[in-house]
């Protein structure tokens, strides 16, 4: 139930969505947020990037072992 219009993390300024991020008792600092986001992103791509690696050795592999047991033959 909300009781005032006051930010309860401050009680200084009404709440609204430029005080959320201005507030200065609010936990979380928009420069945590911007770094945990870009961090967040890049582990996205690194994993994406290493499945595409993975596959094509895999696939690397296969073709090798088609082309050595053909030379054996």
């Amino acid at each position: 139930m909300i009781e005032s219009n006051f930010c309860p993390r401050c009680e200084n300024d009404i709440e609204s969505w430029k005080h959320i991020w201005i507030c200065e008792s609010n936990k979380v600092l928009m420069q945590e947020i911007l770094v945990n986001t870009i961090v967040e992103r890049i582990m996205r791509r690194r994993n994406c990037y290493l499945t595409i690696i993975r596959n094509y050795k895999r696939d690397m592999d296969t073709m090798l072992r088609k082309f050595k047991k053909k030379d054996l033959d």
